[in-house]
C-alpha cells in the first residue's frame, strides 16, 4: 500500500478524526528523549503544511538532528511496522500468554500481604487495649506509650497499604495484558488501513532515528524499525 492510497483513507474518514495528539503523543526522539508535536509550516499561504518534529529540536546550542514527519508518512511506516508484527500471530499470542503470566504471578505479594496484615491487626489491638486500659498510669507514660503503639501501627498500615497497591497495580496491568491479548486474536492478519485503535492498543511509544527510521516498540516488547 502507497502513502497515496493513505491520502484516501484519510479523506474518507471525516471531521471526526483527530490523529494529531494521538500521533505526537508517543513519538520520542532519539537525540534528546523529548517528545514530537505538530508544527504549522506556511501557516498563512498556499504551501501550508503540518508536520511532526521534535519539541526540542531547537531548544538547546545543540539541536536535535531528527528529521520531522507527515500525518501520512508516520501512518504507512506504522502499518509496515505492523503487518511485519503480526506476521506470526500464534507465535506473537505465545509470547504475551507468557509475559503475563510472569508479570501476573502475585503469589510471593499475596503470602507477604497476608503476614503484614496479622502483623497491622496485632499492633491495632495492642493499641486497643492501651487506650481501655493503660489510663491507669500517669498522663505522661499514657501518651507516650499511646504515641509509641500508634505510630508502630501506622508504620504496619502503610506497609499493608503498599503491598495492596503493588497487587493492584499487578492485576490492573493482568487485565490490560489479557485485553491486548484477545484483540491480538481478533485484528486482522493483513492491515491495509490506518486503524487508530490499533495505533492506540498496540503501541506503546515510538523512537524516532536520526536516518528517519522510526522503531515501532510494541505493547509486549517487541521492536520493530521501519
Amino acid at each position: 500500500m502507497k502513502p497515496s492510497c493513505f491520502i484516501k483513507t484519510r479523506r474518507s474518514v471525516g471531521k471526526t478524526y483527530s490523529a494529531r495528539t494521538k500521533l505526537s503523543s508517543k513519538l520520542i526522539c532519539e537525540d534528546c528523549g523529548g517528545f514530537f508535536g505538530v508544527k504549522i509550516w506556511h501557516a498563512t499561504d498556499k504551501y501550508r503544511s503540518i508536520v511532526y518534529r521534535c519539541n526540542n529540536k531547537y531548544e538547546k546550542k545543540k539541536y536535535c538532528k531528527t528529521g520531522h514527519f507527515t500525518e501520512t508518512e508516520i501512518q504507512y511506516k506504522f502499518l509496515l511496522a505492523y503487518n511485519e508484527y503480526i506476521g506470526d500471530r500464534k507465535c506473537v499470542i505465545r509470547g504475551a500468554e507468557k509475559m503475563c503470566r510472569v508479570l501476573s504471578d502475585t503469589t510471593a505479594l499475596t503470602q507477604r500481604l497476608k503476614q503484614k496484615t496479622a502483623v497491622r491487626d496485632e499492633k491495632a489491638e495492642l493499641y486497643q487495649i492501651w487506650i481501655s486500659r493503660g489510663k491507669e498510669e500517669s498522663p505522661e507514660v499514657f501518651r507516650q506509650r499511646e504515641k509509641k503503639l500508634y505510630d508502630d501501627y501506622a508504620v504496619a498500615e502503610r506497609e499493608v497499604g503498599a503491598i495492596a497497591k503493588k497487587i493492584s497495580k499487578i492485576n490492573n496491568r493482568r487485565i490490560k495484558l489479557m485485553s491486548y491479548i484477545n484483540d491480538l486474536r481478533e485484528k486482522t492478519l493483513i492491515l491495509e488501513q490506518w486503524d487508530t485503535s490499533l495505533w492506540i492498543t498496540m503501541i506503546k511509544h515510538c523512537v524516532v532515528h536520526r536516518d528517519d527510521s522510526i522503531t515501532f516498540v510494541f505493547r509486549d516488547g517487541e521492536e520493530i524499525t521501519v
